[in-house]
């Protein structure tokens, strides 16, 4: 199986989006928790906002002692949900 890399992948969205290539930070309440950090490519033609965050920790989601990038990205969804 071939898949595509993160950066790949974020290319596309950036890219189907119609943003700008160079991101922005994205202030999070967990910024610096375990290296978190997030960014924002801004001037979407489609109105979306893309996102990526990444963390200095392994390739799983959600363990015990690391809640705090689901609340993160819920706090993301309900920020950006249409009203």
């Amino acid at each position: 199986m071939i898949y595509d890399s993160a950066a790949e992948t974020l290319t596309a969205w950036v890219k189907a989006q119609g943003c700008s290539a160079t991101p922005i930070p994205y202030p999070t309440s967990n910024d610096g928790n375990r290296g978190w950090v997030a960014v924002r490519y801004p001037d979407c033609a489609t109105g979306a906002t893309v996102v990526s965050a990444s963390w200095d920790g392994p390739h799983f989601w959600g363990g015990v002692a690391t809640k705090f990038e689901t609340a993160t990205m819920l706090a993301f969804f309900e920020a950006t949900a249409p009203a």
